[in-house]
C-alpha cells in the first residue's frame, strides 16, 4: 500500500505541475536544476572559489525591488523552496540561496545574499544563508532572525 499511495502522490505532483504556466514550469526546472549545480559547487568546490561568484563582498542590494519584478521574485521563492523539498538530495538553506541568487541575477533583479551564525542550546555555532531583495526575503526566511549576519554578498 505504501508504494501505491507513493505513486498516487508522485501523479497529483505530476498534474499539478502540467497545470502550471509554461513561464512556472521553466522556472521550477531552473530552480531544480540550480539546486543540483549548487549543491554540487558546495560538495566539491571550497567556498573562496564560490564567493567570487555571488558578488561583490559585503555590500548589499537595499533598494525596492521594480514592481513588476515582484510576481518573478516571489515565484522564484516559491520554487526554489519547493524543488528543494522535493529533489532526493540535500538541498540545505546555502544551496537554496546560491541558486535563488543565480535565479535573480539572470533576470537582472538584484539582490543580497546574506550568511549568519548563532549559538544553539548546546552552545555550538549554526549558519544559515538567506537571500533578500529590498525587504523581500526570497529564501532562508525561517529562522533568520535569530542569526547576526557575518557575510553578505551583493
Amino acid at each position: 500500500m505504501n508504494a501505491l499511495n507513493q505513486l498516487n502522490e508522485w501523479t497529483s505532483r505530476g498534474r499539478r505541475f502540467l497545470k502550471k504556466t509554461l513561464q512556472e514550469q521553466v522556472i521550477y526546472i531552473e530552480a531544480g536544476m540550480g539546486l543540483g549545480i549548487s549543491r554540487l559547487c558546495i560538495i566539491f568546490l571550497p567556498f573562496r572559489w564560490i564567493a567570487p561568484r555571488i558578488g561583490r563582498h559585503m555590500a548589499e542590494f537595499r533598494d525596492a525591488p521594480h514592481p513588476g519584478d515582484i510576481p518573478s521574485i516571489r515565484l522564484i521563492g516559491r520554487a526554489v523552496n519547493t524543488m528543494s523539498r522535493l529533489l532526493p538530495w540535500e538541498c540545505k538553506c546555502l544551496a537554496q540561496a546560491l541558486t535563488a541568487k543565480a535565479m535573480l541575477n539572470r533576470r537582472n533583479i538584484g539582490s543580497t545574499l546574506c550568511l549568519g551564525v548563532a549559538k544553539s542550546e548546546d552552545r555550538s555555532i549554526k549558519a544559515h544563508a538567506w537571500v533578500k531583495t529590498g525587504s523581500i526575503v526570497v529564501t532562508g526566511e525561517a529562522g533568520m532572525s535569530s542569526y547576526t549576519i557575518v557575510s553578505t554578498f551583493s
